[in-house]
């Protein structure tokens, strides 16, 4: 494993660009440049949460480059779950989903996870790598929060990205318990209201997800 960066700053409106310029000699020294824009993009929308949920606190940014796989994590002091936003609208042509393989795995690390009624750890990262490999299929970028084990974190969110040169849209997503028993995938930050599908049915959850992710992006047509 190779260390790229490994830094704390304060997390303030000026730490997104600077990770964002830091990010990209790295992966230029890496020859990694055909991955540039979608690593400083997520880069940034992690280190932009992290000011949102800690300002003016400090926060941690560590980029690692391991076999086949670029590892970029963000740490913040918060113990509030990370929540989806919708993105601006744009056009369907800039915003398709890119069906290109990835070759990048962030993730977004924070406070230690408090004890609540939720599946397994163990469980919940087999439920949501089963929901990374059908969205995946379906062209979508992931991002799991949960892959760093050198670092506290919260509870386990997969966010799904559809990326264009004008946008993009996302839709993040965790597993939890549902009336009856049972476990299901909700979109994160939402509790019961963000209902997707029972973990079982992978299938269903991608389609759902996808659903979610084209009304975002055409909110006139879907």
């Amino acid at each position: 494993m190779a260390i790229g960066l490994d830094l704390l700053l304060l997390a303030s409106s000026t730490a997104p660009a600077q990770i964002r310029t830091l990010v990209g000699f790295r992966l230029a020294d890496w020859r990694l440049r055909g991955i540039t824009y979608d690593v400083q993009l997520i880069a940034s929308e992690l280190v932009t949460n992290a000011i949102k949920s800690t300002p003016n606190a400090e926060i941690r940014v560590r980029l690692t480059r391991e076999r086949n796989t670029v590892l970029l994590g963000v740490w913040d002091s918060s113990n509030a779950m990370p929540i989806s936003n919708a993105s601006a609208e744009a056009s369907q042509a800039d915003t398709a989903p890119d069906h290109r393989t990835p070759d990048i795995t962030p993730t977004h690390m924070g406070a230690a996870c408090r004890s609540s009624r939720r599946c397994g750890r163990g469980t919940t990262l087999w439920y949501l790598d089963l929901l990374s490999d059908a969205v995946r299929a379906k062209g979508y970028r992931c991002v799991k929060l949960y892959q760093a084990d050198d670092l506290p974190v919260r509870p386990p969110v997969l966010w799904v990205f559809a990326f264009g040169p004008n946008g993009h849209a996302r839709v993040a997503v965790s597993v939890h318990a549902v009336p009856g028993g049972g476990w299901g995938y909700h979109q994160a930050g939402r509790g019961r209201q963000g209902y997707l599908a029972p973990c079982g049915d992978t299938k269903y959850a991608a389609d759902q997800v996808d659903a979610l992710l084209k009304h975002r992006m055409f909110p006139a047509t879907w």
